[in-house]
């Protein structure tokens, strides 16, 4: 399998925002496993992690245009959404 080289977070956003597929697997590739491990460790149920992971992603898909850079990080962004939907399932 071809190794993908992530691409710069300007860039990335950019591609979203464009509502990019390959936007959206370059940043589900560069996400996912550390936004998945800290979810399950919360929940501790690897199916509720993965909703909560799928649920992260979609919100992201359709509300990329209300990520600010000068607020935090992307990274930072995701794990805000990622709490507020892990805390609604509750």
């Amino acid at each position: 399998m071809p190794t993908i080289t992530p691409i710069a977070t300007f860039d990335l956003i950019e591609l979203l925002k464009q509502k990019s597929r390959e936007g959206f697997s370059q940043l589900y590739d560069q996400y996912a496993p550390s936004l998945y491990g800290i979810v399950n460790k919360i929940v501790r149920d690897a199916t509720i992690a993965k909703d909560v992971l799928q649920d992260v992603f979609v919100k992201v898909w359709k509300n990329i245009e209300h990520y600010k850079e000068e607020k935090g990080t992307l990274f930072t962004w995701l794990l805000n959404i990622t709490q507020y939907l892990d805390l609604a399932r509750k």
